[in-house]
Parts: structure tokens; C-alpha cells; sequence
């Protein structure tokens, strides 16, 4: 099965948009990934059903932290809690630099994309589990997009 992930991720074509992307890989991911991939849609749609900026974060927070309380028990189970915790060290960083927006900081605008960006880097250092790390890396890229960032998936 991660032989045919893997082929499946080199072959894949265009990054398309968040639900997309998950329905692309969905055949060939580990069923053991099925409940990962069933609270991300979910999350996914509290995202697009709510309105403004605040209910966004706050469903972003939300779905981090319920994610990460998600027992997979397979091999990569490491790979995902590492991705899930960077990426809740993420939002966190970037709330702070929202807050400090309200008191006047001047802040870096570029932040979200950066941390993104990091993240994206880290997952590409992961040679153990590389199927799950290339598939978490078009999942954040699409999620990315879905936010609308305005930076091209790198």
C-alpha cells in the first residue's frame, strides 16, 4: 500500500483544493488513517460554514487539538503527532502575532506563510515515513489554499 501511495503522490498532477486533495489519496491511504481523514473533513466543514476571521482561528484551534487527541496506532503515529504538534505551535505563534497586532505591534505580515512554509520544510526532512509526510505536505498545502493564503503551494 505505501508503494502505491507513493506512486500515486509522485503522479498526482496539480495540487487541487482541501477536499479534493483528500478524496484523490483516500484509496490508497492505510484504513488505519480513515478516522484522521473523517475529523479533517469535518473540521473542514465547521471551517466553510463559519463567517470571519475570529471563527475561523477559533475552528482552526479546534480541530488541532481534537486531531492531536486521535489515537491512529500504526508506524507513522509519531510522524503525525509531530506535524500535528508543529502545526499547534504554529497557529499558537500566530494568534500571538494577531493579539499583538491589536496593541499596536507592528507585526510580520508575512508570518502565517512562513510558518507554513516551515512546516512544509520539516515534513520534507522525514525520510522514515515519506508516503505519509508527502501526503500531509499537499494536505497542508491545499489547506493553505483553502484559507486563502495568497502564496503558491511551494
Amino acid at each position: 500500500m505505501k508503494a502505491a501511495l507513493w506512486t500515486k503522490l509522485k503522479c498526482a498532477g496539480p495540487l487541487l483544493d482541501f477536499n479534493s486533495e483528500m478524496q484523490r489519496f483516500l484509496y490508497w491511504l492505510d484504513p488505519r488513517l480513515r478516522p484522521l481523514v473523517a475529523k479533517g473533513r469535518r473540521w473542514q466543514q465547521h471551517y466553510r460554514q463559519a463567517s470571519g476571521v475570529e471563527a475561523h482561528l477559533d475552528i482552526e484551534r479546534q480541530a488541532l487539538q481534537d486531531l492531536r487527541h486521535l489515537s491512529i496506532n500504526m508506524p507513522e503515529q509519531p510522524l503525525i503527532n509531530g506535524f500535528l504538534a508543529r502545526a499547534a505551535r504554529a497557529h499558537n505563534r500566530s494568534l500571538a502575532e494577531r493579539q499583538a497586532a491589536l496593541s499596536g505591534k507592528t507585526i510580520n505580515l508575512n508570518l502565517d506563510d512562513e510558518l507554513i512554509d516551515a512546516l512544509l520544510i520539516w515534513l520534507a526532512t522525514r525520510h522514515e515515513h515519506r508516503e505519509i509526510a508527502a501526503w500531509l505536505s499537499r494536505m497542508l498545502q491545499a489547506w493553505r489554499t483553502e484559507r486563502g493564503s495568497p502564496h503558491e503551494p511551494t
